[in-house]
């Protein structure tokens, strides 16, 4: 209840908040004025510093609930950039997979197309081979008719000497 002393440490409690621009203590200095000048009863000098401490009061406040806010905007901001890169993410993979899958299919595809080459290489081979064969039993059976025509025209010849002979 000494408020003489009491207002001096509030005085300084003030120059000091107000030197670092504290708005809290600021705020705290308005309140033991207010406080003070109340307990002293001086009712004017109370009511002034009671408004100038609702005042900072409601300012701090706003301030805190704004923070709030930002801070609320800043983790949802945070939050949907970390599901945009989990989304981007996401498609990079099933890009990787598109690629693996058009990769593989075009493995497959020149397999079969390989595969394919050597069959149609091989029955073309094999058409060669056997029109090589055909060819070789054509003139096989040329050479025997040829063979056998020749005999005959031999075996001719000789009737035709056996009957000069027996003439």
């Amino acid at each position: 209840r000494n408020w003489k002393t009491s207002f001096q440490y509030a005085r300084q409690l003030l120059a000091r908040a107000q030197a670092t621009g504290s708005r809290t203590f600021i705020r705290d200095g308005y309140d033991l004025y207010w406080r003070i000048y109340d307990g002293m009863g001086e009712i004017g000098s109370a009511y002034k510093y009671h408004l100038k401490y609702i005042d900072i009061h409601d300012s701090i406040a706003k301030d805190v609930q704004l923070r709030n806010i930002a801070v609320g905007l800043m983790k949802t901001w945070q939050i949907q950039q970390e599901s945009k890169i989990e989304l981007l993410k996401k498609e990079k993979k099933i890009q990787a997979q598109k690629s693996q899958l058009i990769l593989y299919s075009l493995i497959a595809i020149v397999f079969i197309a390989l595969i394919l080459f050597w069959i149609i290489i091989r029955k073309r081979k094999s058409a060669i081979i056997r029109s090589n064969h055909l060819e070789d039993i054509v003139k096989l059976q040329t050479l025997e008719s040829e063979k056998i025509i020749t005999a005959f025209e031999h075996k001719a010849t000789e009737l035709e000497m056996q009957a000069l002979r027996a003439q």
